[in-house]
């Protein structure tokens, strides 16, 4: 936890080159941080603080798995922070769904929606980016 804590200070205050660093470090494990109880701060920071570059890079590692990252404690964090991060046009490529069977969908997220208050709040969030 130390660690982790000490990682998001620092890339508040990193240089650029110093971000590029720690950022190739993580990145191939970002989708295991994201659902990481202590992970998941770090890629938040990098939505904050990162390049653009960097956060449309994390966001190519969310798209195809909002749901599953919805559905999730610490998941649906880095979801609605990487919505709150990312420009308009990206936000809609993450967001997308592949629509292999479109009435599949509105069930899952219907009944996904019923049991959890994560999920809830993701497309809570969404409603509001939407709108905004």
């Amino acid at each position: 936890m130390f660690l982790c804590r000490f990682i998001q200070q620092k890339l508040e205050r990193a240089s650029p080159s110093e971000k590029a660093m720690v950022f190739n470090e993580i990145l191939s494990a970002a989708y295991s941080l994201m659902t990481d109880v202590f992970g998941n701060y770090v890629i938040q920071k990098f939505f904050e603080f990162g390049t653009s570059e960097q956060k449309q890079m994390l966001a190519q590692r969310i798209r195809g798995h909002v749901m599953p990252l919805s559905l999730q404690m610490y998941g649906c964090r880095i979801v609605q922070k990487a919505l709150e991060s990312i420009p308009p046009e990206m936000q809609v490529l993450v967001m997308c769904i592949p629509l292999h069977r479109p009435y599949k969908l509105l069930y899952c997220i219907l009944s996904d929606m019923l049991v959890s208050t994560f999920y809830c709040h993701v497309w809570e969030y969404c409603l509001y980016v939407i709108n905004n």
